[in-house]
């Protein structure tokens, strides 16, 4: 991963700085929305008051994909904080998304000791009734970036099960694929922010 990329990704996120702090809890009548925005500013502060320099993310080896889910994060965040007409179940979605992988990528770094975190792996276990179900191909999307046209899901590299990749710290849509019939699972919402397992289950 080129050095720009992490540059790229230090920018956005001098970029989400004022928006953020702009996002009144108080003002948010949803319960759950207002306690996601809660906890996404004290982790955000947080992890400013640690990582204060490009010098620290440089390192932080950006795995593809991060920059994109930020970028379409800080662009939800400014477009909520700035459009006035915000309202309707289309915005409240996109709003809910971003604040859900801006929080995971940044907790990715508190749980790291406040250091930059670009890449996490993840292992997938599909399984029918505690079962594991071989030869399954896993899909996935990260759940900010399914509320653009022009992006795609992709597959983990090896069949199941087990199979693992390096994704992007963030909030994760995975289904099945069989790779001879076409018969999908249903999706499954799956929260990342550090190393970890996790099961998707076949019908």
């Amino acid at each position: 991963m080129e050095a720009s990329e992490e540059t790229d990704a230090w920018g956005t996120f001098s970029q989400i700085d004022p928006d953020i702090r702009m996002i009144m809890p108080e003002e948010v009548g949803d319960p759950s929305l207002r306690q996601k925005i809660t906890r996404t500013l004290v982790a955000y502060e947080k992890f400013r008051s640690l990582i204060k320099h490009e010098s620290e993310w440089s390192s932080a080896n950006l795995i593809a994909g991060y920059s994109s889910q930020l970028n379409r994060d800080q662009q939800m965040l400014h477009s909520i904080v700035h459009d006035q007409s915000f309202s309707g179940e289309k915005d409240i979605d996109g709003f809910d998304a971003a604040l859900d992988d801006l929080y995971l990528k940044v907790d990715a770094c508190l749980i790291n000791g406040g250091r930059a975190v670009g890449s996490v792996s993840v292992t997938v276990h599909t399984k029918k009734s505690g079962v594991d179900v071989p030869n399954l191909r896993v899909m996935c999307m990260a759940k900010i970036l399914r509320l653009y046209r022009n992006y795609s899901p992709t597959a983990f590299p090896q069949l199941s099960s087990p199979t693992k990749w390096q994704l992007a710290p963030g909030n994760y849509l995975m289904w099945t694929e069989d790779p001879e019939t076409g018969e999908k699972s249903p999706m499954q919402e799956i929260p990342i922010d550090r190393d970890q397992e996790c099961d998707i289950a076949v019908q």
